[in-house]
């Protein structure tokens, strides 16, 4: 199920997914609770969550989704960015207090077709701008640091060289102003070569790592949203940049790239501030998009750590779940069915074992 906002860019939902061809990943227990997806923006407390269907409460933190079937114990000051971006405290106890219809939300997860290959530290890969759309015409190029004195970093369109530079001695690299600029809409690749070693950033066993300028017509789109995210006053910087982070995940274009790089960094950001599990599940569902196994793998198992310590069961199902996709190591997949059982999520478990038994 996808909803434009223009004409090509797209919300991604539970029902329709980031890649062609994807196996399947949990569900809300109930379908219509998609039309109004809502974040946990404040936390000063205690909050446990019970969805429709769950056997128990569990304890939920800052940037957990909640849907309008969902049921909240609160214990201290909590507020929910609803679906119509608006910003309302939940009672003690009670159903949440936003509204059923659709919103600017419609993120329910990553998900991808099979195991990534780790890479080799030795390869200078790129990290930004990778299997992305970006925003920023002169955008801040940045690679895996193999510890070379310095390295060669060019730009490719069509398999041509469109811009060089030589002799860099950083692992990031703002686009210069005098290079030629970017056109939207066209595929460029980030190449960078270890001057060191001669080992170059086209060895990583992954493919379709190019970018992509987005074009005027969504920038407009998206800059409106933006604008509303960041004006909401009742928020602070990590709240606004968590529900950013969210709004860039849901998007794509053609049904190709998202703002997956964008949100990354927003959510790196927010990570140095809030350890929330939730903050690191969608962290790792922003390395999973960009194709980064080795760095999405580390995150995640953060994400498991500290819903663990939290006591929060469906974070560490979907961390377990981001866990099976990257390795393809089954005691993963396990471990998630297991938890979604435990919990009463029928429909994340039965759809789980599926995907467990497909070859």
């Amino acid at each position: 199920m996808r909803r434009r906002i223009t004409q090509i860019v797209v919300f991604c939902i539970m029902g329709a997914m980031l890649l062609n061809g994807c196996r399947g990943t949990p569900t809300p227990t109930n379908e219509d609770s998609a039309s109004g997806l809502n974040l946990l923006v404040v936390v000063e407390g205690n909050v446990q969550l019970k969805r429709e269907n769950w056997k128990e409460y569990i304890p939920v933190g800052f940037g957990t989704m909640l849907y309008p079937t969902d049921l909240l114990k609160v214990e201290g000051s909590t507020s929910v960015l609803c679906a119509d971006l608006s910003v309302r405290s939940l009672d003690p106890l009670g159903n949440l207090p936003c509204p059923t219809d659709g919103g600017w939300l419609e993120y329910h997860g990553f998900r991808f077709d099979s195991q990534q290959r780790s890479i080799s530290q030795e390869v200078p890969y790129i990290l930004y701008p990778r299997n992305t759309l970006v925003l920023d015409e002169r955008p801040l190029l940045q690679w895996h640091d193999t510890g070379a004195s310095s390295y060669t970093v060019l730009i490719e369109k069509d398999g041509q060289v469109v811009w060089s530079q030589e002799g860099v001695v950083s692992d990031t690299l703002r686009y210069p102003d005098d290079a030629p600029s970017l056109t939207p809409g066209s595929d460029y690749l980030l190449v960078v070569r270890d001057n060191i070693t001669g080992r170059m950033s086209t060895e990583d066993p992954a493919k379709g790592l190019g970018f992509q300028l987005l074009d005027d017509t969504n920038r407009q789109a998206i800059a409106q949203r933006h604008t509303e995210i960041l004006g909401l006053a009742s928020l602070d910087v990590s709240a606004k940049k968590m529900a950013l982070a969210v709004y860039y995940l849901g998007l794509k274009v053609d049904g190709i790239r998202g703002l997956w790089g964008e949100a990354w960094r927003l959510l790196e950001d927010v990570a140095k501030t809030r350890d929330a599990p939730a903050v690191y599940l969608r962290l790792g569902d922003a390395l999973a998009a960009m194709k980064l196994p080795n760095e999405a793998e580390a995150v995640y198992q953060t994400a498991l750590q500290n819903a663990k310590t939290m006591g929060d069961k469906e974070t560490q199902a979907a961390a377990y779940v981001g866990l099976w996709r990257i390795t393809g190591d089954k005691q993963y997949i396990n471990q998630a069915v297991d938890l979604y059982e435990l919990i009463g999520d029928d429909i994340s478990s039965e759809n789980l074992r599926q995907e467990r038994a497909s070859p």
